[in-house]
């Protein structure tokens, strides 16, 4: 008896020190924002990251530019949405390793007094049970199932949340490029607006020009005063959301060249966008992972019509007698876990509703941003026929000019045409650029990949 004594209390001694002990890791939001203020697309940690997700982009360094591509491994560094993300996928991961433990046996101490026992023996019978419970039916592999495909919708969204960081960055890019480019060109169209109402202003001083005539540029040069305003806080504004899409301060930005262009991407085929968009969307794929965990979950309640087997194997000491004996439990299934698998229904059915509403979604998407697509390529295509056709004219003008046969206002004014045809132009880039990045989005592919595929 001393050695059975001693050989249950080493066990328990040895399954305390196995045990794994709470590690606090307090937060500290000080020493979370002085981090954050530190941030720089200079940082050694950015380059290192870079240097495994794609070396080409870590030489030289610092580099010399950004463009969209190395800008989107930046974002995937430092962006915290992101870092969210990985977490939650990472969380599911363990999910699957905590569905595959096996139910722990337990042991139970019943000692029992004899209040009638002889004298010279001791009152005391002590005795130990065990429950050893058995799922059947499969149970714990649809727990696993359910985890795996848990964990499989977690890591596809961890890529929706990539993309949808890319798409952020991509859509600020575009803001910034087109606040900077109609800055400069608002400069250009004021100096020539400005020179047309000088000029008005001299004849009007001389008596050649009326009142009704001035009036007209002067308002002319405040709009366009308070439009470079307006383009200079978009700049700004453009700059904030680049940062925050990064996930660094607006300072780590200062003197970084960037190397974006509003370049219109190709046309793609709807049929073909659709068939893309259902083989590489990540919330499509999600969907059906989402879709199959339902599935087994569903399987799991079924299975649970099947009551488990419990185990317990018993001893007691009864005064210097050995007493062994095995019990059989089971949960008697009279109600057949029918509440369980009615809501388990439900949730398949409402997944299924779910995914059915995702893809007509993504469909009706698609077909949009392909329309808007066509269209702002098309109106970015007449809308450079004509300011081409205007810049030329400024030539035939400044010959003119020279021969005498126009005067400096009508020159100017020609100038002016050709600097608003250049703002519009902008514009309609702008549009096209922002309605290829729709596309991108609803095909989560990039168009120049597409267009190097075809």
């Amino acid at each position: 008896m001393p050695l059975r004594r001693a050989s249950i209390l080493a066990a328990s001694l040895l399954t305390l020190t196995a045990c794994t002990h709470f590690e606090p890791r307090p937060l500290q939001p000080e020493t979370i924002a002085e981090k954050y203020h530190t941030l720089s697309l200079n940082d050694d940690d950015l380059r290192a990251f870079l240097q495994t997700a794609a070396p080409q982009l870590a030489e030289p360094w610092p580099r010399p530019s950004w463009d969209l591509s190395a800008l989107t491994l930046a974002a995937f560094h430092f962006n915290s949405d992101l870092q969210l993300a990985r977490a939650e996928w990472q969380t599911a991961e363990a999910t699957v390793a905590s569905a595959a433990m096996r139910t722990n046996p337990s042991l139970t101490v019943t000692p029992t007094y004899n209040v009638d026992a002889q004298s010279g023996t001791s009152p005391w019978l002590p005795g130990v049970s065990l429950d050893i419970p058995i799922e059947t039916a499969g149970k714990r592999r649809l727990r696993i199932s359910k985890a795996r495909h848990l964990a499989e919708a977690a890591r596809l969204n961890f890529i929706g949340a990539a993309w949808q960081v890319r798409s952020e960055l991509r859509s600020a890019l575009i803001e910034l490029t087109a606040a900077q480019r109609r800055f400069a060109l608002l400069q250009e169209q004021l100096s020539v607006q400005q020179r047309i109402t000088d000029l008005l202003q001299q004849r009007f001083e001389l008596g050649a020009a009326s009142a009704a005539d001035l009036s007209p540029a002067r308002l002319a040069t405040t709009r366009l005063q308070l439009d470079l305003a307006e383009a200079e806080r978009q700049q700004k504004d453009a700059q904030s959301n680049l940062a925050r899409a990064l996930g660094v301060p607006l300072h780590a930005l200062t003197g970084v060249p960037l190397n974006f262009a509003l370049d219109p991407a190709p046309a793609l085929d709807v049929a073909q966008s659709r068939r893309l968009a259902l083989q590489h969307r990540a919330d499509i794929a999600a969907g059906l992972a989402e879709y199959a965990a339902s599935e087994a979950d569903l399987q799991t309640e079924i299975a649970k019509q099947y009551p488990d087997i419990h185990l317990g194997p018993a001893y007691e000491w009864d005064q210097g007698e050995s007493k062994w004996s095995l019990g059989l439990g089971l949960e008697l299934p009279l109600n057949r876990n029918r509440g369980g698998i009615a809501q388990a229904e439900a949730r398949r059915d409402e997944s299924a509703a779910r995914f059915r509403a995702l893809e007509t979604g993504v469909i009706a998407q698609i077909d949009q941003v392909n329309a808007t697509h066509r269209l702002t390529r098309d109106q970015l295509a007449r809308a450079r026929t004509l300011h081409e056709a205007l810049a030329n004219d400024i030539a035939r003008q400044d010959l003119r000019l020279r021969a005498g046969d126009i005067d400096q206002l009508e020159y100017q004014t020609s100038k002016l045409e050709a600097a608003v045809s250049a703002v519009a132009v902008l514009d309609i880039e702008t549009r096209a650029a922002q309605a290829a990045g729709e596309l991108e989005d609803a095909l989560q592919q990039p168009l120049a990949a597409i267009d190097a595929l075809q």
